[in-house]
């Protein structure tokens, strides 16, 4: 959706977290799409503790959304846990107690980050200023709203400033495709 709407090339940039200078990138969205296809994760992973064998699976958008709703962090990447965790005992006649919570999250956050590899696009960026590296995950949704928004402003933008010069209606402007629509705002801006 953000290429064909856009276009391949996608820029953006972010505050340095050590220094605050401003860190630009550019990427090609067919070389980020390349990649994630070649990261293969993993549909499922098993594991066993004590007496007790795990079962855990990649997490989907239904998961994802009833994290989400869970305010406090740690509650919700347990909530999403639990979701995609099975939990069987091995032999029935031991009565071992289960597993603690920071022993069960310990085990599957690695767990779970293996399965969902490739599932993140995670940038490193060098900051000009203060030489250091940053990591910075990119969330291509929210990148993609955010230019949404962007271009809906210069669109509003657009009309006001053509309406305000030569009179002419929104739906008038708007009807206009994007070549006219720069020629004119040039012109009222010379």
């Amino acid at each position: 959706i953000r290429r064909i709407t856009f276009g391949d090339a996608l820029r953006g940039f972010l505050p340095c977290d050590l220094c605050g200078a401003s860190l630009e990138f550019e990427t090609l969205v067919s070389s980020l799409l390349k990649q994630m296809d070649a990261a293969q994760p993993r549909p499922a992973a098993t594991w066993q503790t004590g007496n007790f064998l795990f079962s855990l699976r990649a997490a989907n958008s239904t998961d994802l959304a009833a994290a989400s709703a869970v305010a406090e962090p740690r509650a919700a990447r347990r909530a999403l846990f639990k979701r995609c965790t099975t939990v069987r005992r091995i032999d029935a006649a031991v009565h071992e107690t289960e597993p603690v919570d920071w022993e069960f999250e310990l085990a599957a956050t690695g767990t779970f980050e293996e399965i969902h590899h490739g599932a993140e696009i995670i940038l490193t960026l060098l900051c000009p200023s203060c030489r250091q590296n940053r990591k910075a995950e990119l969330d291509i949704a929210q990148f993609l709203w955010a230019e949404v928004r962007s271009a809906a402003m210069t669109l509003l933008r657009d009309v006001h400033e053509l309406a305000r010069a030569y009179g002419w209606t929104e739906d008038a402007i708007l009807t206009m495709n994007g070549t006219r629509r720069r020629a004119y705002l040039e012109m009222a801006r010379s």
